[in-house]
């Protein structure tokens, strides 16, 4: 059997001549300085759609083309950057052009702008609530959950009775259901009986 030396693949995307990008490269390059995810920046530069996942891949991989992107998106950051220096400098201005034309007001409204911006005043919101009658809020709340408690009449109610009483009683009414539970009720001695005590309600 003999091996048969298989061939190298070539790389996808490789730089056109001498380094530089190939047009579609510098397609997509642009479509994500654009905005665009990978896989719609590959379509737009014509890329095939049933491999766009692998060559999306391939692409943002490729220094070249991270490259190209990286400078797209410089270009666009100078374009677009507006900071609070610059805002500064825009206020600072037109207090200049206020103070010349003697407009107070406008020379006024540009200084409380640079104090704003370099975060010297913050302004201040009023909030009003009305009064709350916290009373009346907790008894509708309570009305919404608990169910009106229902007391007994208080001439129903039993008269508390002492503890020894209780006991007592408990102990009676046990030997009285052991003795119920005997067929003969003269077996026990009467001098073993437990006294019942007078229960008076």
């Amino acid at each position: 059997m003999t091996d048969t030396p298989t061939k190298p693949k070539p790389k996808r995307h490789a730089p056109g001549d001498g380094g530089t990008l190939t047009a579609r490269q510098r397609a997509f390059a642009h479509g994500i300085a654009q905005g665009l995810n990978a896989k719609n920046a590959a379509l737009a530069a014509g890329y095939s759609p049933r491999s766009t996942k692998s060559q999306t891949y391939d692409l943002l991989k490729h220094p070249l083309v991270k490259a190209e992107i990286d400078r797209l998106l410089d270009r666009v950051r100078d374009k677009v950057a507006y900071t609070a220096i610059d805002a500064f400098n825009e206020a600072e201005e037109a207090r200049e052009v206020a103070k010349k034309t003697r407009n107070a007001t406008a020379m006024v409204h540009a200084s409380r702008l640079r104090a704003q911006i370099m975060g010297l005043l913050i302004d201040k919101h009023e909030i009003k609530v009305d009064k709350v009658d916290l009373n009346a809020a907790l008894t509708a709340a309570n009305a919404r959950i608990l169910p009106p408690l229902q007391l007994p009449n208080p001439e129903a109610v039993l008269p508390m009775r002492d503890q020894a009483a209780i006991e007592d009683a408990e102990f009676a009414d046990a030997s009285n259901t052991c003795d119920a539970g005997r067929s003969d009720s003269g077996s026990v001695p009467d001098s073993r009986r437990v006294p019942v005590p007078d229960m008076d309600v």
